[in-house]
């Protein structure tokens, strides 16, 4: 049987690490086949209780901010043929490391995209900020994203370790999407992304603004970065920077297109959208004009 690797960033959020490791407990992928990886991105909550009750587990400590940062440090050290990667608010399955590692194996493949179920508070329905988020990113269409886009989220993802030491590292100049561009790295180098629908991890959903604007501003930022890094000229860079802004007339049709929301809810959304466009125009002449891009 072969030995994983599961590596976990976090940066404070000590309760949703607790349940993550938890569930990495209830696996049914054999303990003894497994390692779990934790690394530190600079938070300034004390883990130490958290340490002490999951005694298994490697800790480990990356000062430098960014997520892809910790997980590369985390895969440098990993002992495993497979890594397996997932975030510190992420609920993995228990069969999520059996069935990524039976697909691997059955498909063939070298690197699987699990399913990723995003979950809000129960007894409600879905508030502005959660409808938001499933419509702009495609959180219902995690299986097109992998099989037609080609890209992977480090919320669930699994590889071979030969991919990482093929491919490189995670991009950590990047905040966000890092793990789409070395997705779409890997498989143009030839590697072998495949869909593995039994392997199941459970996301929460971001219902604030607060959450919901971090995200926004983390990727608009990000998408600077990613632009000058592939040195795809000025013209790319303005027709990015126009896509999304308060200048492109689909936001504002996209501001009025949720035609299940009556009332309050739809001038909340509209509010939200024309709101978020503009965040987002602002982040990216930020980063344009020198700005580091946003951790969120």
């Amino acid at each position: 049987m072969k030995k994983v690797s599961v590596i976990i960033p976090f940066y404070n959020s000590l309760e949703s690490l607790d349940a993550c490791l938890l569930a990495l407990r209830g696996q049914t992928y054999p303990a003894a086949a497994f390692e779990v990886i934790a690394i530190d991105n600079g938070s300034t909550a004390d883990s130490s209780a958290l340490r002490a009750r999951y005694p298994e587990v490697r800790w480990l400590t990356e000062v430098r901010p960014g997520s892809y940062h910790a997980r590369n440090l985390g895969i440098r050290h990993a002992g495993g043929e497979i890594i397996a990667l997932t975030d510190s608010d992420c609920v993995p399955a228990p069969v999520w490391l059996e069935a990524a590692v039976a697909a691997l194996g059955a498909m063939p493949a070298t690197i699987v995209g699990g399913r990723i179920d995003y979950f809000g508070p129960e007894g409600r329905d879905l508030n502005v900020y959660e409808r938001f988020e499933d419509r702009f990113f495609m959180l219902a269409r995690h299986r097109f994203l992998v099989e037609q886009k080609g890209v992977v989220a480090t919320a669930n993802v699994v590889a071979e370790r030969g991919v990482f030491e093929r491919t490189g590292d995670f991009d950590s100049r990047l905040m966000s999407f890092a793990d789409g561009e070395w997705a779409l790295r890997a498989t143009a180098q030839g590697e072998v992304l495949r869909y593995a629908e039994g392997a199941l991890v459970r996301h929460p959903r971001r219902g604030t603004f607060r959450e919901v604007f971090k995200k926004v501003k983390r990727i608009a930022g990000d998408r600077v970065v990613l632009i000058r890094q592939r040195r795809e000229g000025t013209k790319r860079l303005l027709g990015d920077l126009w896509r999304h802004s308060v200048l492109d007339p689909r936001v504002h049709r996209q501001a009025l297109s949720f035609p299940q929301l009556v009332g309050w809810q739809r001038v909340q959304m509209a509010a939200l959208v024309e709101v978020l466009s503009l965040a987002t125009t602002l982040e990216k002449l930020r980063v344009l004009g020198g700005g580091q891009a946003f951790r969120g």
